[in-house]
């Protein structure tokens, strides 16, 4: 799995200069199950269907959704980060 690490550093560099702004914003999305699961099957990290943690995934998914859902769906809370500047 690619892991980009952007900090200080990164954002002065690229933007070449400290001239960039950085702000973060709460977000979230709800899911129904349908939805939750092609959100997982998505990620190019999650197991392959075939493989051997495909199915425990599911699985554990599953009985996370159920124990989680509200009125048939859930909200998956994230931070959106968003990182402006001008390329010199």
């Amino acid at each position: 799995m690619h892991r980009w690490i952007i900090d200080a550093a990164a954002l002065t560099s690229f933007f070449g200069g400290e001239d960039w702004l950085a702000e973060s914003f709460p977000n979230h999305q709800d899911f129904d199950w349908d939805g939750l699961r092609g959100r997982l099957l998505s990620s190019s990290y999650a197991p392959l269907p075939g493989s051997a943690n495909f199915q425990p995934m599911m699985d554990e998914l599953a009985t996370l959704f159920d124990s989680e859902q509200h009125g048939g769906t859930v909200r998956v809370s994230y931070e959106t980060k968003v990182f402006a500047g001008q390329l010199g």
